[in-house]
C-alpha cells in the first residue's frame, strides 16, 4: 500500500456529526419506528428530525435500499434518500440521507439507530458497510471531503436494538507502539474487512509526502472498544518518480 496520507482513508474518532438514535451512553431522542416497505421506497422529507416523512419528499429524490447483515433474528439496512441540492444546481453531488434501519425476522417495520445528512457541496458519503471484527458485527460509515482527497470511517459496533461507536482512540494505541523517533502525522486507514490498520510513520526530518516506514496493526474489538494491536513498521517503498 502506498505510504502517501493525502488519499488514505483515515479512521478518526468523533470526526462525524451524526444522529444515533438509540445508543448507549448518549443523550439520545427515542427511536423512530417506521413500516418497513415505507422505508425502503418513501424519501425522507428535506426538513425536521431525521428521517421523517411528515412532508412531501424534495423533487428529484431518489431512495436506495441495501441489507448490510444480519445479527441472530435482526437485519441492518441502509437507507439512502438523495435529491438535487436546491441552493446550488450546479453542485456535482446530491443532498444525501442515510440512515440505518434495524428489522426483527417477521417484522414489517423498521428501527432507526443511526441518521446523517450531507449536502454534498463539502463533505460527501463514499459508502457504507459491515464487517465483523472478533466475530462481532462493525460498520463503517466512510465520507470524504469535496476537493480534497481527504476521507474518513467512523465505525460502530451494533448490538441488538443499538449501535456504539467503536472508535476508541486508535491513533493513541499506535502511537504508544511506535519505535522510538517514529511520530504520526496522519491517522492509519483501516483495510476493507477492518483486519489491519495501514499507514506510514514519520521521523523528525521526513517531508509529509515520504514517511520513512510502513505502519501495520492489527484490528481488535476489547470489550466495545477497537483498539490496534502487534503494531510493526518497516522501511516505507520508494515514492513514485517525479514525486
Amino acid at each position: 500500500m502506498s505510504a502517501a496520507v493525502g488519499s488514505q482513508r483515515a479512521v478518526l474518532a468523533g470526526l462525524l456529526l451524526t444522529t444515533t438514535i438509540a445508543s448507549a451512553g448518549s443523550a439520545t431522542a427515542a427511536p423512530v419506528v417506521v413500516p418497513t416497505a415505507q422505508a425502503s421506497r418513501a424519501c425522507v422529507a428535506a426538513r425536521g428530525r431525521l428521517p421523517n416523512w411528515s412532508v412531501k419528499a424534495p423533487a428529484g429524490c431518489t431512495t436506495e435500499w441495501r441489507r448490510l447483515g444480519e445479527l441472530g433474528e435482526r437485519s441492518l439496512f441502509v437507507g439512502r434518500y438523495a435529491w438535487p441540492n436546491p441552493t446550488r444546481r450546479a453542485a456535482p453531488r446530491p443532498v444525501a440521507t442515510l440512515v440505518l434501519y434495524e428489522v426483527a425476522a417477521g417484522s414489517a417495520s423498521a428501527t432507526a439507530l443511526w441518521a446523517r445528512r450531507l449536502d454534498g457541496i463539502d463533505e460527501y458519503f463514499d459508502g457504507v458497510s459491515l464487517a465483523r471484527v472478533n466475530h462481532r458485527p462493525v460498520v463503517r460509515v466512510s465520507t470524504c471531503l469535496e476537493g480534497t482527497g481527504g476521507c474518513a470511517d467512523t465505525l460502530y459496533l451494533w448490538k441488538p436494538g443499538r449501535l456504539v461507536e467503536a472508535d476508541g482512540n486508535l491513533r493513541a494505541d499506535v502511537e504508544r507502539q511506535l519505535p522510538a523517533g517514529y511520530e504520526l502525522r496522519a491517522a492509519p486507514a483501516a483495510d476493507a474487512d477492518l483486519a489491519r490498520l495501514h499507514g506510514g510513520a514519520w521521523l523528525k526530518d521526513d517531508p509529509q509526502c515520504c514517511p520513512s516506514a510502513a505502519l501495520e496493526c492489527r484490528l481488535q474489538l476489547d470489550g466495545d472498544r477497537l483498539g490496534a494491536r502487534d503494531c510493526t513498521v518497516a522501511p516505507a517503498p520508494a515514492p513514485a518518480p517525479g514525486r
